[in-house]
């Protein structure tokens, strides 16, 4: 059940006020045509139902509509019968007795079903039962008969019988018409018209043969047989086909007992009336309970249904994601030695020189090759994270500096920052990369302008209370446009690799996929929310660092490059790379060994007799990987320093992206300036020594081709 509009327009509310007036007061005719002489009691009491079915779906802003409707159908009776002061007072009170217990009882159903759709699962429907039939009409008979007893109109003698019938009238009045009010809620949607015009035609043609044609000795008991009429009604058309053929039947019912067609020798009105009410109950009752539970089934096979969806596209994208990474780790082989050594070859080339131009041409070729490889490597899962605690507000300030200089002039940037913010365990710079690959993403869907809004919140979220979204403490944060928005159809694929709705040459597809995959690498989800001409909002939600967890320690800063002539030993089996990082190395003034593969470094290190001061090494080789080649050497040459180097980082020094601390790591492909700082800084390092006990195990090679 929806939450009312807060504030809807003056026009609005004034067509609701007179729309619930007007039904209040039809209903409240009905019920007065149909008292029972001698008992001031009605049959049936339609109003109670109407007005808690209007306020459940309004709001309690339609309660003056209740009380003008109640005094125009109750006043006139009463100034008649008492004059103007005492009927007056008791019209008024009879009014009150409306009021209060219908507001009273949308509080308490609204409260227990915390906006959830009274007929969507059978509890919800017994709890609106309950508290807005069974409780609130109880008070609403109480104050109706203390206004009635007050004014002397009713014999003490009846009293009893009087209020047991007035609060099963208006409970029934609950059960048949607030389920068809909040059932037959906008949009109405008769696509199927033709299956509504048979059920409700087949179910008047049998209440007319259980409560008119037939023998009225055998309606009592045939009259259940109709039952079948509203179970056919919750089959084929759901909540709004049994509440509507209840509500057909009951009118039939009612119609049948007070024109005296149902009339049982022996029955006395009480028995009579309290059989009425038992039936009305029990054909309403029966049809939403069996429509709930087909609605609940039929969501049950909708979500189990879209689960089989999320899971293909789960593997589908894990499968891209392997190969992504293994292509990005195959380019980066290749782009290693054409990066670096083209940053060679620009130190000895004379400035200015068509030389020197062309070598930077080539570079410049192989960097955007190599951010076109981190691309893949991002939507692979498969990068290298350095984390450390980040408060998102900082992180934010900051870049809506560069977002500002780099989003057009007519799309307005909203930042909003809460005073306090939990932390995140993340790398700065790639949360920079899914911020600004999201405005950017915004940007190209407000051709005309508009506004990015990015809004940063500590989210503590219960169990499905976000798709996707695991119960805990998260930090949310979301970017917003006022763009076109999109279709279902698109908001399903949109985290799809090379998926893009742009025209050829304007996108690569890959934007979107590096946000999911960059969050997911954190830890973390990231929901699309839509809606054709409404905009879009990507909400990203990180785990919260935990109060009182300690720090990361940040990498040690790199130390003065050291006393020239170290001696590194290279292990490569890519011979092109091998050779490069050797040229390199030696252009630093190392003394170089190099290896192809394990056998060939421990036989160099034994005869080097511990002479080494740096070993370079690839993370995965054909025979062994680099950390348990490392841990071998170790042993002959103890506090051996290690720099590690790969194409991706899905390997034994990974732990979700994530290196272990003490291990310095170079992404391939890297610049002259990245390998001499990468290896200034491992020769720098404080050795960490491993805990005593036996070697590691080893690891096999990983799968995936280098």
């Amino acid at each position: 059940m929806a939450a009312p509009s807060p504030a809807p327009d003056r026009r609005t509310q004034a067509r609701r006020l007179a729309f619930t007036a007007v039904t209040f007061y039809l209903g409240a005719r009905l019920g007065l045509l149909l008292v029972v002489p001698g008992t001031n009691v009605g049959i049936f009491w339609p109003p109670a139902g109407l007005a808690l079915g209007l306020t459940l779906l309004w709001g309690p802003r339609v309660w003056p509509g209740i009380a003008v409707g109640a005094l125009a159908a109750l006043l006139p009776e009463q100034l008649h019968d008492h004059g103007p002061l005492l009927g007056g007072a008791v019209a008024l009170g009879e009014a009150a007795a409306d009021v209060v217990p219908t507001l009273l009882a949308a509080a308490w159903v609204r409260r227990a079903l915390a906006g959830a759709d009274p007929l969507a699962r059978p509890p919800d429907l017994l709890k609106l039962v309950l508290l807005g039939g069974v409780l609130a009409q109880a008070l609403a008979a109480a104050m109706g008969l203390a206004v009635i007893r007050s004014s002397d109109d009713l014999p003490g003698s009846i009293l009893p019988s009087v209020a047991v019938n007035w609060w099963l009238s208006n409970a029934v009045s609950v059960c048949v018409f607030t389920t068809l009010v909040l059932a037959w809620r906008p949009p109405w949607g008769l696509a199927r018209w033709r299956r509504h015009l048979l059920v409700y035609a087949s179910t008047a043609v049998v209440g007319a043969l259980a409560f008119v044609l037939l023998d009225a000795s055998l309606q009592v008991y045939l009259r259940y047989l109709t039952i079948f009429s509203v179970i056919l009604g919750a089959f084929v058309l759901g909540a709004r086909g049994a509440s509507a053929a209840a509500a057909i039947l009951s009118g039939l019912a009612i119609w049948a007992v007070a024109s005296g067609h149902e009339q049982v020798a022996l029955v006395s009105v009480d028995r009579q009336l309290l059989m009425l009410n038992f039936y009305l109950a029990t054909l309403s009752l029966t049809g939403l309970i069996l429509a709930a539970v087909l609605e609940e089934r039929r969501r049950a096979e909708a979500q189990r249904e879209e689960l089989r969806e999320q899971l293909a596209r789960a593997q589908r994208m894990e499968s891209v994601g392997r190969l992504a990474g293994g292509v990005a780790h195959d380019l980066n082989n290749m782009l290693a030695p054409i990066l670096a050594l083209t940053d060679l070859m620009l130190r000895d080339a004379p400035a200015g020189t068509s030389q020197a131009e062309d070598l930077a041409d080539v570079k410049r070729a192989a960097e955007r090759a190599r951010d076109l490889t981190r691309q893949l490597l991002a939507f692979g899962r498969k990068q290298v994270l350095a984390l450390r605690e980040v408060d998102l507000r900082e992180l934010l300030a900051e870049l809506e500096r560069l977002l500002r200089r780099t989003i057009r002039e007519d799309v307005r940037i909203d930042l909003r920052l809460p005073p306090r913010l939990g932390l995140v365990r993340a790398d700065p710079g790639h949360l920079e990369q899914v911020i600004m690959n999201l405005a950017v993403n915004a940007q190209q869907a407000m051709p005309q302008g508009g506004q990015l809004t990015i809004e940063a919140a500590d989210a503590t979220l219960a169990a499905g209370q976000a798709r996707g979204v695991p119960a805990g403490d998260w930090v949310a944060l979301s970017v917003s446009d006022t763009g076109a928005g999109m279709a279902a159809e698109v908001l399903e694929r949109v985290f799809e690799p090379f998926y893009t709705t742009k025209r050829e040459g304007e996108g690569t597809g890959l934007g979107l996929a590096i946000v999911h995959g960059v969050v997911s690498q954190h830890g973390g989800h990231v929901v699309a929310e839509s809606q054709p001409g409404r905009g879009a909002t990507f909400r990203i939600y990180l785990p919260q660092v935990p109060a009182g967890r300690p720090a990361l320690t940040p990498a040690p800063a790199a130390a003065l490059p050291p006393r020239p002539g170290a001696t590194v030993l290279v292990a490569e089996d890519e011979d092109v790379v091998r050779h490069a990082v050797v040229r390199l190395l030696e252009r630093m003034g190392c003394r170089v060994l190099e290896a192809r593969d394990a056998a060939a470094c421990r036989r160099l290190a034994a005869e080097a007799g511990g002479a080494i001061d740096l070993l370079v090494t690839d993370v995965v080789m054909p025979d062994m990987n680099g950390r348990r080649l490392h841990q071998l050497l170790e042993e002959v040459q103890p506090g051996l320093k290690v720099l590690f180097m790969s194409g991706y980082a899905g390997d034994v020094l990974s732990q979700r992206g994530v290196l272990e601390d003490g291990l310095e790591y170079l992404q391939k492909p890297f610049t002259l300036e990245a390998l001499e700082a990468a290896v200034w800084r491992a020769l720098a390092r404080r050795h960490l020594s491993r805990p005593a006990g036996p070697p590691a195990p080893r690891t096999p090679p990983a799968p995936t081709p280098r």
